[in-house]
């Protein structure tokens, strides 16, 4: 039997009506329904990796907001230090006529704010 354009181009078998599939289950992009199926399959195991990479992006992303938090309550606390260092020091110095230790630490500390 001649191969007829209609025809699936492996097996002969005549397309079922007007669609795109034949008889044999071929459709006329060369691909049988289980090209299809691994296709799908794949797809589907890509979307749960997908998924999976979501959920631990926002986990990380919740560690992270987390760190960011407590580093910035710290930084906080450190910058409190040095304004009260920064005060205690100007208040003990003789400086800045008489320049000594208090006032050296009161610049360097007022440098840090």
């Amino acid at each position: 039997m001649a191969n007829s354009p209609l025809n699936c181009p492996y097996c002969d078998a005549e397309r079922c009506g007007s669609s795109d599939e034949y008889e044999c289950g071929m459709f006329s992009d060369g691909r049988t329904p289980k090209c299809y199926e691994r296709q799908i399959t794949k797809l589907e195991d890509e979307k749960a990796l997908l998924s999976m990479t979501v959920t631990a992006l926002d986990k990380n992303k919740n560690k992270l907001q987390s760190r960011i938090a407590e580093l910035e309550a710290r930084n906080t606390e450190y910058l409190e230090a040095l304004q009260e260092i920064h005060n205690k020091a100007h208040d003990l110095s003789t400086g800045p006529t008489v320049p000594d230790g208090f006032w050296e630490l009161r610049e360097i500390a007022g440098g840090c704010l």
